[in-house]
């Protein structure tokens, strides 16, 4: 990563690479936002990123594991960027190089708030009794559905798409 991003050495970084991010053992946080980063800007690669690049791994890259789809997915997005001799956003070369060649139309990373396919995150009842695992649910549900929109990035989630894109790729696989 040291060599895409220079920056990205400091703070016993300098050895991480692309198979550390993507196989979980670069030491990233499984958190998804790094220390002040406030929830409406979870969707702001650039802030994230710099965050990423200020922050010391959990422990040795390459010594342990560590669930961390977020920042390490989000690297990722970050390096598809970089070396994007086009200069796209993450957005923009998933919608140009995989999106639009599947003809998946209805398909991005972001998702207009008034798009009448949208379908909003929800949660059961029981999900939001106190003794659930997610005893934040609602909070989790409304920051979803109101600020995972169009222009937020998020590598490791935020695709939206339809059922029809979904069952045409596999009516393609599968004939």
């Amino acid at each position: 990563m040291a060599e895409i991003f220079p920056d990205f050495a400091q703070n016993g970084k300098a050895g991480m690479m692309v198979f550390h991010l993507l196989t979980h053992q670069a030491g990233m946080s499984g958190n998804l936002l790094p220390e002040g980063v406030a929830p409406l800007d979870v969707g702001n690669m650039d802030l994230i990123f710099e965050k990423i690049i200020a922050n010391k791994p959990i422990f040795e890259t390459g010594t342990g594991a560590s669930y961390s789809p977020y920042f390490g997915y989000l690297v990722l997005g970050k390096m598809l960027e970089q070396t994007d001799p086009k200069g796209r956003s993450f957005a923009q070369i998933a919608q140009d190089e995989l999106f639009a060649p599947l003809n998946m139309q209805s398909s991005s990373f972001g998702n207009m708030a008034d798009n009448p396919k949208r379908v909003l995150a929800s949660h059961t009842d029981k999900m939001k009794q106190a003794d659930s695992t997610l005893q934040n649910a609602q909070a989790v549900e409304n920051l979803v559905n109101s600020i995972a929109t169009h222009g937020w990035q998020v590598p490791a989630g935020n695709a939206f798409g339809t059922i029809d894109d979904v069952f045409l790729r596999l009516r393609k696989i599968c004939v």
